[in-house]
């Protein structure tokens, strides 16, 4: 297919039908300049979610396909002439279904995220108390590493390389070092986490980090045990229900695993970017030295009303280790450099989650999640746009209160959980925008107590008492446009019903408002 521009008109198509296809139709779609061009034979696996609607996209195309089996096996295909008919030998007919096949998806390229970004995080009273992540699994999927950089090399426990490049995951980029520097490093600017295992997979290219790569690196991560995930890496903003979120969902259940994700550079409302927007990841923005937001930090909602970003940390001008050859960010000597982003303030609470972790080893990914959210630092921002705060680990590790889940959306049951050997009695305060079931509850030791809460704009559940104040964001995504399913039904001129032989169709509407 030729897509043909022209200024002023939308984009045409000129369409080349493969050997034995020319009489095949197909359904076009131009919205905001993309085109979109998808078969006859293809339509109804579209409709029913089988085939990813990108797939089709002939003004951004694809190359190669993520498909993922009914088994959960995954593997990759690249496109070819009859890709088609070997995955759909039945064509023209309008198939509901691929035996054995869930989804097929394009294989999409994430990229590290570089940017201006904020300080360098404090952690220096946890350390006096003893908590430094010793013996904890972290693992960096990410550009790969310097395992020869002398602030590094005592921390690395294994690697594996994702990218097809020979099984070397040496970083041609920089990036992966500077991150895993900033958790573990040993150096002049020493890592949040000093003692931490450091496992390194290399899943990103110069050129990107393929959806694929990254889903190995994480199911390779669960295998050697990795308690704490940094994915400093982000793609396009999506619900949370993408593959890569699923995924990580899935993985963090079954394998008691935390994932922290940038939250993306975009600058913009709804841009946090997949896997971020996974319900079971952490979601991290940028502040300034100031405590500002950063102009590029992604803002949330999430594209479905959910809270992301949860959190908030440092990352502007960090000094860390310097891959050998390479120039990222503001290179200061041979073996440090200063650079900045959502990508330096993910490891930043990559670090923290990492001494939580082995300060309580027992702690679900939820708790030690809701652990840093509640009792991060607010700063003069939307919920939607630093979480509840940019990360405390002093008061985070000091905490023996936790409040779950870490956030709500429209409405839900916080539960209060006690660790400490006396009760505490918290006062619950919300905006005039939240309801709660009550203001006050107990909470006895080593138990919980709960409390109901209804929101109508979003906000922060703060329940504090002398000693410990914990914040909860909810969120709600108030919708005005008007939507309904519309179901068509087509008889063709042989008598078979749409979708059964006869040629089916998409119908496709716009949005309209009334006045």
């Amino acid at each position: 297919m030729n897509v043909v521009t022209q200024q002023g008109k939308p984009p045409n198509v000129v369409i080349h039908p493969a050997p034995g296809r020319q009489k095949m139709p197909f359904l076009k779609t131009v919205d905001e300049g993309r085109v979109s061009v998808i078969p006859f034979d293809a339509q109804q696996l579209v409709i029913n979610g089988v085939l990813d609607a990108k797939l089709f996209d002939v003004s951004n195309p694809t190359t190669k396909f993520l498909v993922r089996y009914t088994d959960a096996r995954i593997t990759t295909a690249n496109l070819s002439e009859n890709l088609w008919q070997q995955i759909n030998p039945k064509a023209p007919n309008q198939a509901g279904e691929l035996p054995g096949i869930a989804k097929i998806s394009p294989d999409r390229l994430f990229k590290p995220l570089d940017a201006q970004s904020t300080p360098q995080i404090k952690a220096p009273k946890a350390w006096q108390r003893g908590y430094t992540a010793k013996n904890v699994k972290v693992a960096i999927l990410d550009t790969g590493v310097d395992q020869n950089h002398p602030d590094l090399k005592d921390r690395i426990k294994a690697t594996k390389d994702f990218t097809e490049d020979d099984n070397v995951v040496t970083d041609e980029i920089g990036h992966g070092t500077h991150v895993a520097g900033i958790i573990a490093g040993t150096g002049p600017e020493p890592g949040v986490a000093p003692d931490a295992d450091l496992l390194i997979g290399k899943v990103c290219k110069p050129y990107g980090c393929e959806e694929s790569a990254i889903i190995a690196g994480m199911r390779w991560a669960a295998e050697q045990g990795a308690k704490i995930v940094n994915l400093s890496l982000g793609g396009d903003a999506t619900d949370g229900t993408d593959e890569l979120s699923q995924e990580l969902n899935t993985l963090s259940a079954k394998y008691s695993m935390l994932f922290v994700a940038a939250a993306g550079n975009e600058g913009r409302a709804e841009s946090v970017g997949s896997p971020a927007a996974a319900d079971a990841a952490l979601a991290v923005a940028s502040v300034t030295k100031d405590n500002q937001l950063s102009y590029f930090s992604s803002r949330g909602p999430r594209i479905d009303g959910a809270v992301k970003p949860e959190i908030s940390a440092p990352g502007y001008a960090i000094a860390a280790a310097r891959a050998a050859g390479t120039s990222m960010g503001y290179p200061i000597n041979d073996r440090h450099t200063l650079a900045s982003g959502t990508s330096m303030a993910t490891p930043h609470v990559t670090g923290a989650a990492a001494i939580l972790a082995g300060q309580h080893p027992d702690w679900a990914p939820a708790r030690l999640k809701a652990a840093l959210t509640n009792t991060a630092d607010p700063i003069n921002a939307s919920v939607f746009d630093q979480g509840t705060g940019v990360a405390n680990l002093d008061r985070a590790t000091k905490t023996q209160l936790t409040a779950e889940p870490a956030t709500l959306k429209d409405q839900g049951t916080v539960t209060y959980r006690n660790d400490g050997t006396k009760p505490v009695k918290l006062t619950l305060s919300v905006p005039t925008t939240i309801t709660a079931d009550r203001t006050t509850l107990e909470v006895p030791a080593h138990g919980t107590a709960t409390a109901t809460f209804k929101v109508t704009k979003p906000g922060v559940i703060i329940a504090r008492d002398n000693n410990n104040v914990l914040r909860t964001a909810i969120s709600t995504q108030q919708k005005t446009e008007a939507t309904a399913q519309i179901k068509v039904q087509s008889i063709a001129r042989d008598g078979a019903l749409n979708g059964t032989g006869g040629y089916g169709f998409l119908v496709a509407m716009a949005n309209h408002t009334n006045n």
